[in-house]
């Protein structure tokens, strides 16, 4: 099925050979509805590239000549997904198996050399390989890293050895041991490649200077995302138009990254460094179970933080550690004029515990409230930078942000979240529920600004959201039945979205959390049960043509957006990314 809008203007891309170093014949309204609706919810992971690529390639080869610029398209994707892996050498060969006919662009002979060099410098097999990725699947990530050292270290410099240690390292915090791994220039035509990952490894050191100049290399082939990190390193630098420049060149050879528009929109609008104050007072809500030292810290960053008048509540979910002596010394160090305490003699769940607080009088007759982990840490401009995203998102129904590990902020634990495209529309089994399933781009790499932009989504992560009262009162209480946790946030935000309420989610604030939830499950057999029944619950609760309203008016939501943001960027960017003009119909 194909989506066409009449009001779209279809701008041909630079000229060159098509389908390759920023010369696509691109237009949105040409694109089969699962690879508009994929790209609609990011330009990035290479997991979710490759799908989109593959979804293209095959949508070409069935139109016949027709299908040109999809296979064009798709052979760009797959050129992406490789750039997010750029040591990948079996996904090197399939590029140059799949397109030589498209290598004839004077610009793009050193791309074809440097992928035949890797692909060469990784033929030699290391017997160390499947040592290392059964410790990591195990999740011994520690004796992976030293088995990969010892491998390295007999055997510098190859890209078989080098993949899993780069994802070992920003899995698990080691970033400037990935550097040191890829510090020694390599003597083969490879060596840009390198300079990207080491640009990478840079980056997540925020040695932004050494990035900087490490993927400024990389730019010497035609690495658009090798580019858009180079604006990246710019903006944290301050050098903001020249971020800008960097980013519009990035844009003209690939106009399909939504992630990029969003970001240089958010950078060139001020949106990423935008405080505002709530036009109201605000209630933070705190609930606890038996994690005082957790909860000590959350209290430490609340109040550390600028709160405008905010009060706190705190309720102690019949907790049996020193849950109640913390509570009582940050009460006596602050006075019970900025904090409020309820102490239940038993754990009620995490529903109930956010409608008991929700319908407290004093918590209903503010304008706002916040609910926060009692092991999140907020940073001091937290208030102000959800007071940005109303301004901007005036109707939402919810305010989120990003979520990122506390001891390794480069894992992204949450961000905006999606109907995954096509789930709501595959054939449904006897065990497949309802199709929700949710898009998890946020997962697939590490966090080097991709996910640094304001704009609506289905749901934001419970850890940090904040809700009108109103609207938290109109919508109903957190579903108990979801006790004693998880999913009850997303399925809270699902019934704001069937109310014409959607979530916004604002990656302009990083919320750092302790826990993770996967983890979580995984190491605990209650807690994955827990987990599975309640997602079933929730798909029993919402029937198919419920969430295929909620995932098509999310599509057209975001596509509006873009549009908009397209449009505030200037005609350059408007002509590269071609998205429908025209008043958004919601917000």
């Amino acid at each position: 099925m194909f989506l066409h809008f009449e009001d779209i203007r279809r701008v041909r891309g630079c000229q060159g050979a098509p389908g390759w170093g920023g010369s696509m014949d691109f237009a949105w309204e040409r694109l089969p509805e699962p690879v508009l609706e994929g790209l609609c919810v990011g330009g990035t992971g290479k997991l979710h590239l490759m799908r989109l690529a593959g979804l293209c390639l095959n949508a070409g080869s069935e139109t016949g000549s027709g299908g040109a610029p999809l296979r064009a398209l798709g052979l760009d994707l797959l050129r992406a997904a490789f750039e997010a892996d750029p040591l990948d050498a079996p996904l090197a060969g399939q590029l140059l198996a799949l397109a030589p006919e498209a290598w004839s662009g004077p610009e793009l002979g050193p791309l074809l050399v440097a992928l035949e060099a890797l692909r060469i410098q990784a033929a030699r097999p290391n017997p160390a390989e499947q040592n290392i990725e059964r410790l990591a699947a195990r999740g011994d990530l520690q004796p992976a890293c030293e088995a990969a050292s010892a491998a390295l270290a007999q055997d510098p410099g190859n890209p078989r050895l080098l993949r899993p240690a780069l994802d070992l390292a920003w899995r698990s915090g080691r970033a400037a041991w990935a550097a040191s791994l890829l510090e020694a220039p390599w003597p083969t035509k490879a060596e840009p490649l390198r300079r990207f990952a080491l640009g990478n490894t840079l980056f997540l050191l925020k040695d932004y200077e050494r990035a900087r100049e490490a993927y400024a290399g990389a730019c010497a082939l035609p690495l658009p995302l090798a580019r858009w990190r180079l604006g990246e390193c710019l903006l944290r630098l301050g050098e903001r138009q020249a971020a800008q420049d960097t980013w519009l060149t990035a844009n003209r050879e690939r106009p399909w990254n939504v992630n990029l528009l969003l970001r240089a929109h958010d950078a060139a609008l001020g949106l990423d460094t935008a405080l505002r104050p709530l036009d109201g007072r605000l209630a933070v809500l705190l609930y606890t179970w038996n994690k005082a030292r957790f909860l000590d810290a959350t209290l430490a960053a609340v109040f550390g933080s600028e709160l405008a008048g905010a009060h706190v509540f705190v309720l102690n979910n019949g907790s049996t550690d020193d849950t109640a002596g913390v509570i009582s010394a940050w009460q006596g160090r602050v006075g019970e004029g900025r904090m409020t305490r309820l102490d239940l003699p038993v754990n009620v769940g995490a529903p109930a515990a956010r409608n008991w607080l929700a319908s407290l009088p004093a918590v209903a007759a503010c304008r706002y409230a916040v609910f926060l982990d009692d092991d999140a840490l907020p940073p001091p401009d937290w208030v102000s930078r959800l007071g940005a995203a109303v301004e901007a998102y005036p109707m939402a129904g919810v305010y989120g942000c990003k979520v990122v590990d506390v001891d390794n902020p480069a894992c992204v634990q949450n961000a905006d979240l999606h109907i995954r495209p096509g789930a709501s529309g595959e054939p449904r089994s006897a065990e497949a529920g309802n199709g929700l399933a949710l898009s998890d781009l946020h997962l697939l790499e590490p966090d080097c600004g991709q996910f640094d932009y304001l704009r609506p989504c289905v749901s934001v992560t419970g850890c940090c959201h904040l809700f009108r009262t109103r609207i938290l009162a109109d919508c109903g209480g957190f579903d108990i039945a979801l006790s004693p946790s998880q999913f009850d946030d997303l399925e809270h935000d699902l019934r704001l979205n069937l109310k014409g309420r959607p979530a916004v989610y604002q990656g302009h604030l990083s919320v750092r959390h302790a826990r993770r939830t996967g983890e979580q499950a995984r190491s605990s057999s209650r807690a994955a049960v827990n987990g599975h029944s309640n997602w079933a619950k929730i798909e029993r609760l919402y029937p198919r043509r419920e969430i295929r309203e909620i995932a098509g008016n999310d599509h057209a939501r975001l596509l509006e957006d873009l549009r908009r943001k397209a449009e505030a960027l200037g005609p350059e960017w408007l002509a590269g990314s071609q998205l429908p003009p025209g008043e958004p119909k919601a917000r």
